[in-house]
């Protein structure tokens, strides 16, 4: 049984993507993903339920009408179109992504990771693939949906991939990209360019990052005070008055623990009359 669902994961299977599902869902994802129930999201006990509040609480997303425009135009023009969204974030980059191709691509295919797509079961597999899911599959076995990737912009229908490295959670900083959207780009042009069909392609890159609506210093607070119990840490409010910078110290104070428990302190002089700057940091 286990050997059947590894294997199922790692098998790469052609999305088959079915528009009236698609279209079901983009209303789904703005009320209950998103946005939640306006008048009710904000009574306290009632915003933490999905339906009332949404997974993301995202209030409004602002996109400017002309970028909004030019988008549309790109990818229903015909062109081989691959969209390389570059936000750091997780899970709010799949829901935001899913109102960004309502509006412009309702029929693009999109790529996401290979535990999800084929590792949460056939029922849930055949959902994903429905909803036009390429398995990222690392790998030999991911040739398969970078093939079918550039058949599918080839085929004028755009595909979206996240082209960064490594999430960080980090809202004006993009961390270093994979190369895997410019290399699937260049073998559609190799392709269009052989079939002599004068077709251009095309790498749209997206950015978009969170801004809070509202002063929410006194949650993100009470949230660093929870994590400081749990990871038993000496608390950090009498240091930094900020939450980011608790955030920073908590993370300085934890990698100084774990440091000492492995044998090493980086509060010893560096060598040059002077202490690290973790040291520094933690205290």
């Amino acid at each position: 049984m286990r050997h059947d669902a590894r294997s199922r994961r790692d098998t790469f299977v052609a999305p088959r993507l079915v528009p009236w599902l698609v279209d079901a869902l983009v209303p789904v994802n703005r009320w209950l993903c998103l946005a939640g129930t306006p008048g009710l999201r904000d009574v306290p006990g009632l915003r933490r339920v999905p339906g009332f509040a949404g997974l993301c609480d995202v209030r409004e997303v602002r996109i400017d009408v002309d970028e909004e425009d030019r988008l549309a135009a790109l990818v229903s023009g015909g062109d081989a179109v691959f969209l390389a969204p570059v936000h750091p974030e997780f899970f709010t980059d799949w829901m935001l992504d899913k109102e960004l191709s309502a509006r412009c691509a309702p029929r693009m295919l999109a790529w996401a990771t290979h535990d999800i797509v084929n590792g949460t079961g056939r029922i849930a597999q055949k959902f994903w693939l429905a909803n036009g899911l390429v398995a990222q599959i690392p790998g030999a076995a991911g040739a398969a949906g970078k093939a079918a990737s550039v058949d599918s912009v080839i085929a004028g229908r755009p595909v979206l991939l996240h082209p960064e490295g490594q999430v960080g959670w980090h809202a004006h900083h993009v961390a270093p990209l994979y190369g895997g959207v410019a290399e699937m780009a260049l073998e559609a042009a190799s392709r269009a360019a052989s079939a002599g069909r004068g077709q251009r392609v095309w790498i749209a890159p997206v950015a978009w990052k969170l801004a809070f609506v509202r002063d929410v210093d006194t949650g993100l607070h009470r949230e660093a005070d929870r994590i400081e119990r749990t990871l038993k840490l000496v608390s950090t409010r009498g240091r930094r008055a900020d939450p980011a910078g608790r955030m920073a110290a908590i993370h300085a104070d934890l990698l100084l623990r774990e440091s000492i428990r492995e044998g090493f302190d980086p509060r010893a002089d560096d060598g040059r009359g002077g202490t690290s700057h973790l040291a520094e940091t933690a205290n």
